[in-house]
């Protein structure tokens, strides 16, 4: 088994509630803002992605390894640009790689 850290950002964009974490759609827990989460994941290559309500992140793909940690981020647009995003011009959540 490898470690699977996700990192959320600390913004005001969703401050209040919490992101949905999923791993193959299977929902794996969740993370609150500016908070970071350690999950144990089995090994293989995953597609992992969050949401909250209907905002769901592009999913990115991950290779968990035994002993190897993958660590990724969460956040939000920023107010500005939520507009933007409930209009699906932009994501309004995005999940990103933050190390290999």
């Amino acid at each position: 088994m490898g470690e699977f850290v996700v990192r959320r950002v600390k913004q005001l964009n969703g401050c209040l509630r919490a992101a949905k974490v999923f791993i193959d759609d299977v929902e794996i827990g969740c993370v609150r803002n500016g908070e970071t989460v350690v999950f144990d994941t089995s090994d293989g290559f995953r597609l992992a992605y969050a949401s909250m309500d209907s905002a769901v992140s592009p999913p990115v793909e991950i290779e968990i390894a035994p002993g190897r940690t993958v660590e990724v981020e969460v956040s939000f647009c920023s107010v500005w640009k939520a507009s933007r995003a409930l209009a699906g011009e932009l994501p309004y959540i995005v999940m990103r790689i933050a190390s290999e």
